[in-house]
């Protein structure tokens, strides 16, 4: 019998545990019982920050800034302005991760120069690898996707025009990152097809590698519109006082929009949920122009 392949579903292949609760479906029923809870528990505290909580996970995060805010205590209104993008002051190496998200980045003509060039070179497309250099290894398990790095006719307009709006939006101040001589700037093109995924993981590199250096990332969203596909959020989970994942499952999820443009520190965790198309089409991939400078 002929048809069309069966379509990957949302969810990673052999999930773990935090993978399945991390599930859209599974936090909108958490959330749908804490909205419905008796009158009696509507003011718990507990509950309310819970339901914050849910709302960002979702990424729902205009609702989960007011959410936060309501809840009129310290640790609130900092989550909020942090959602909101106006948080000031020390940034916490616990918690939720900070970052800066830009809309309407690119021209028409700039996405369309953009176009041209990834459906010209749809050939020279590799399969995204984990780790660097000889020790680069293909383990799709972890990663599916495919990269075009370094490309030169991208690479020659694009860079210049991050490192302009990283200086015109303050960027690096809004972190709460201290200015830093750039060393090397790195560009890829990535495409994310039906069933493709990123697991848990940082930008950086142990001593020694060569994306230790990395110390800012950069992701910008592009795809057709409408879009055709489904998934592919980033998920940007919050860390504990040892650096790693927090022991409570809360992170920041962030749909991907076309022409937007996130910043966000290379050694922070996160992941890219897994991607179903509606389609068999290439170009209705999920695509990001993605990088990171390098510290000297």
């Amino acid at each position: 019998m002929t048809g069309r392949p069966e379509k990957a579903s949302l969810a990673f292949p052999d999930e773990t545990l935090v993978e399945r609760l991390a599930q859209p479906a599974v936090l909108t029923a958490w959330l749908a019982q804490i909205e419905n809870a008796p009158p009696t528990r509507a003011q718990d505290p507990t509950l309310a920050r819970r339901r914050a909580g849910l709302l960002r996970a979702l990424g729902r995060l205009e609702d989960a800034a007011r959410a936060y805010a309501e809840l009129k205590t310290v640790e609130g209104d900092r989550l909020a302005a942090l959602l909101t993008g106006t948080a000031t002051g020390t940034a916490e190496e616990t918690g939720p991760t900070r970052f800066v998200r830009l809309k309407g980045v690119l021209s028409a003509a700039e996405q369309q120069r953009l176009w041209n060039r990834v459906e010209a070179d749809d050939a020279r497309f590799d399969q995204a690898r984990i780790g660097q250099t000889d020790k680069a290894r293909l383990n799709p398990d972890r990663r599916r996707s495919a990269t075009l790095a370094d490309d030169a006719p991208v690479r020659e307009w694009f860079l210049p025009r991050i490192e302009e709006l990283i200086e015109r939006e303050r960027v690096l101040e809004r972190l709460c990152m201290a200015p830093f001589p750039v060393a090397m700037r790195e560009l890829q093109i990535t495409r994310h097809l039906d069933g493709g995924f990123y697991r848990m993981h940082r930008d950086t590199g142990l001593p020694g590698d060569p994306a230790a250096s990395r110390i800012l990332t950069y992701v910008y969203y592009f795809h057709r519109t409408p879009r055709r596909f489904s998934g592919g959020d980033l998920l940007m989970f919050d860390h504990g006082p040892d650096g790693r994942r927090a022991e409570t499952l809360e992170f920041t999820r962030f749909h991907p929009e076309h022409d937007t443009l996130m910043f966000f520190p290379s050694h922070r965790l996160h992941a890219v949920a897994p991607v179903t198309l509606d389609g068999d089409d290439p170009s209705d991939a999920r695509w990001t122009v993605n990088g990171w400078l390098h510290t000297s």
